[in-house]
């Protein structure tokens, strides 16, 4: 993120601090909140998964942030 490195662990607070507002905070059945970002240079999205307020997992694809698929989690 343009504000620092983000790490498991992080609280959500550190993580809105450092990367900015998400795109769109989604859910999926047993899980906690995943906040999506996309960094336009490499045209990747993030996921950034949390529990408790601390963030547990992240996982990156490469897609466009026009392309509605990439908001669906599965």
């Amino acid at each position: 993120c343009e504000g620092g490195v983000v790490a498991y662990g992080d609280l959500d607070r550190s993580v809105r601090k450092k990367c900015g507002d998400p795109l769109k905070i989604a859910s999926r059945q047993g899980h906690g909140p995943i906040w999506i970002y996309h960094e336009a240079q490499a045209n990747f999205m993030y996921y950034l998964e949390f529990r408790n307020r601390k963030l547990q997992r992240i996982v990156s694809s490469p897609c466009d942030v026009d392309d509605p698929a990439c908001y669906e989690l599965q």
